[in-house]
């Protein structure tokens, strides 16, 4: 397994790691969120590997550090990088036009208040059109496509109430507007 940079062995090594009791009543388990990342590697051996880094690091993980353990061919974590150069820099810079396209902005002034709104959108592939980014303001009313934004509006909603659960109790009202936003959804999918 890769090991530490002296550097990094520093900075570990003054950091002291947060010491938190395991609720004996909370059993964890890792899964993936991506499908590709699954055929890769198990969940719980990369979680149980996270774990061992984070300790190491002094309780915070960072994407360079990962790269730099994964580096090592016995790592866990070496399958789940791309190591080849050419097809690495390739997903890149998909990913930064994808940032680009789902970045941009237009600045709307509409009975003297202003308002930015998002041009492009993802639009997932139907059985009549490709998928891509589509200006939202050129989707009609009819288009299939509308349904299967809207369905991840409401999936992204979801994952995020899921995602901050913990923190419902200091943000009731973030999370009665989100409760609103979902129960509009259900709303939707009723008529």
């Amino acid at each position: 397994m890769a090991k530490p940079s002296t550097a990094r062995k520093k900075r570990a090594s003054k950091k002291a790691a947060p010491k938190k009791a395991p609720s004996p009543s909370r059993r964890r388990s890792y899964s993936w969120k991506s499908p590709l990342l699954a055929k890769k590697a198990k969940a719980s051996v990369i979680g149980k590997e996270l774990t061992r880094i984070e300790s190491l690091e002094g309780g915070m993980l960072q994407a360079d550090t990962l790269v730099e353990y994964a580096q090592d061919e016995g790592s866990p974590l070496y399958a789940l990088f791309t190591w080849d150069d050419t097809a690495a820099a390739r997903k890149y810079r998909l990913i930064e036009a994808r940032r680009i396209l789902t970045s941009i902005t237009v600045t709307v002034t509409e009975r003297g208040e202003q308002r930015n709104e998002r041009i492009y959108v993802h639009a997932p592939k139907t059985k009549t059109t490709p998928g891509g980014y589509v200006k939202i303001d050129l989707l009609n009313p009819g288009d299939e496509r509308i349904g299967h934004i809207l369905a991840r509006a409401r999936k992204q909603l979801l994952a995020w109430r899921d995602r901050y659960n913990e923190l419902r109790e200091r943000l009731p009202d973030a999370f009665a507007s989100v409760d609103i936003a979902l129960n509009e959804f259900n709303d939707l999918d009723e008529n």
